[in-house]
């Protein structure tokens, strides 16, 4: 019975990644794209949020880009 289970939860993750390389390869702006992508990492983790952060050399910081779930009282 779990191999059963277990079949439409792979398939299901697969179809998510599936779906994230497909918009990878089509998005030119970042910031969707890396959006779509936490999301998507939240629904395949099964984690309760996601937050993507992009390293500023000038800054010497991790500037947030993307976040799924995440509350904006959290961000500030």
């Amino acid at each position: 019975m779990a191999g059963t289970q277990a079949q439409p939860q792979a398939s299901g993750e697969l179809e998510l990644l599936s779906q994230m390389i497909e918009e990878i390869s089509g998005e030119l702006a970042l910031e969707p794209l890396l959006t779509r992508i936490a999301e998507r990492a939240v629904r395949l983790t099964g984690a309760d949020d996601a937050m993507i952060g992009l390293y500023d050399p000038a800054q010497d910081v991790l500037r947030t880009v993307a976040t799924s779930g995440l509350p904006i009282s959290v961000l500030a």
